[in-house]
């Protein structure tokens, strides 16, 4: 997984850098407008990280400690099966 974490941030820094060069090098954008678009290319991974990790964590805090399922019986139902066969015993 760090692996994977370290490739998926070079990957990210190096197209972060060729999108920053292609905005700079633009003949037809003002000083102003390449400054923007440069803002905006860096914070767009930042954004997006900060979206994902606020719905994680919301995700986490709602989730509270899960009721055990039981059988008619009293056996406990395996939740994976129950939400195969819509709780019906096979």
């Amino acid at each position: 997984m760090r692996i994977g974490l370290i490739a998926a941030s070079v990957m990210l820094l190096v197209a972060n850098l060729i999108a920053t060069a292609v905005v700079l090098r633009s003949s037809t954008a003002t000083a102003r407008q390449k400054a923007i678009q440069s803002i905006f290319v860096w914070l767009m991974p930042l954004l997006g990280a900060f979206v994902v990790i606020t719905f994680h964590w919301l995700d986490h805090r709602n989730q509270g400690p899960q009721p055990e399922r039981t059988g008619l019986d009293g056996s406990e139902i395996d939740a994976g099966l129950a939400a195969r066969h819509d709780g019906h015993n096979v």
